[in-house]
């Protein structure tokens, strides 16, 4: 998919089930730490049509989601 991210996926995204555009969602959520080399493997994939750049609305929303889910099972052990 994106050989250009290898690093970057066994870095940040090891924990994350493939699938439904969750790896996509993780480099997103780790852009700010992202290679030169993996940045432009996401822009070609994006040019490629492989990835609608319309899109990354939709998987930011996605880890917004899924950062409350986080803190409030975080919010619930603290709590026990």
């Amino acid at each position: 998919m994106l050989d250009g991210c290898n690093s970057e996926l066994t870095q940040y995204c090891a924990e994350v089930t493939p699938g439904e555009g969750r790896l996509l969602a993780c480099l997103y959520a780790h852009e700010d730490k992202l290679s030169g080399q993996c940045e432009r493997a996401l822009m070609h994939w994006q040019a490629a049509g492989q990835a609608a750049p319309g899109r990354v609305a939709e998987y930011r929303q996605i880890l917004k989601e899924l950062e409350a889910e986080a803190l409030a099972i975080l919010e619930a052990f603290e709590d026990n």
